[in-house]
């Protein structure tokens, strides 16, 4: 069986302003457990609220640019 996304990401602009998971998830058309493992790497622009982990959308486009380089 052919797993899809959510939903997909097709411009930044599509993007919430605070990315859960899932959102990194769609963005990058990884797995949920790659989207965790990303998010818990060091370089990754992470806040956590209580048990959520999430990343402000700005940050993740920079993140992405420089791991892009």
């Amino acid at each position: 069986m052919k797993r899809t996304l959510k939903k997909k990401v097709t411009s930044f602009d599509n993007l919430p302003l605070v990315m859960t998971v899932s959102d990194v998830q769609c963005a990058l058309r990884v797995s949920k457990p790659n989207a965790y493992k990303i998010m818990a790497s060091a370089d990754f622009p992470k806040m956590k609220i209580g048990k959520r982990v999430l990343v402000e959308k700005d940050a993740f486009k920079k993140w992405l640019a420089n791991i892009a380089n």
